[in-house]
């Protein structure tokens, strides 16, 4: 078991595409702990039930060198059954309240990604809510197929253009500005 050594100032959960995760990184900062031996115990837990893999994703950062350039360093990304999984292995007093921390985040985070995902439109309840709603999808089409019609006019008067173009790069013995511009 991994044993709590010290603090960080706040649980890091983000939004990545839509869903809230931290590192493993973020969490061996938080608990204290080396970040190799936060990796060995993910690795651990991925191998010992691959079920469990689907909660890390691993990936690859790059770290600044102290004298320039860059490294690559090997980070595992976890969703909150990958941090619980990941946390049951730490004990003591400091590490409860460090987990109870994290779950806060995880759920304002949460809370925080289902409030931005879009909600599904109400189903009309009367004639007049349903016929509203068929008026505004109608409009809704008639832009839509306006805009439709402008494009398909826009594309057949740029399509001799396109063509000419087409038949210009595929002449052979012909350069374009830039192929003349490397020859000199």
């Amino acid at each position: 078991m991994l044993t709590l050594t010290g603090t960080a100032p706040a649980p890091l959960v983000a939004n990545v595409n839509g869903r809230a995760l931290t590192t493993s990184r973020a969490v061996a900062e938080y608990f204290g702990k080396e970040h190799r031996n936060v990796l060995r115990v993910i690795d651990e837990i991925a191998t010992t039930e691959p079920a469990c893999s689907l909660h890390f994703e691993q990936t690859f950062v790059a770290v600044p060198m102290p004298r320039g350039g860059y490294r690559d360093e090997r980070i595992y990304r976890m969703d909150r059954d990958g941090f619980t999984l990941l946390a049951m292995g730490f004990t003591g007093a400091e590490a409860l309240r460090f987990k109870l921390a994290y779950i806060a985040a995880f759920n304002r985070m949460e809370a925080a990604l289902t409030q931005q995902e879009p909600q599904a439109p109400a189903v009309p309840q009367t004639l007049p809510e349903a016929l509203r709603l068929a008026a505004d999808l109608a409009d809704r089409v008639g832009q839509l197929s306006e805009r439709v019609e402008q494009q398909a006019e826009q594309l057949a008067e740029d399509a001799p253009k396109v063509q000419a173009f087409d038949r210009f790069m595929d002449d052979e013995g012909l350069f374009g500005i830039r192929e003349a511009a490397r020859m000199t």
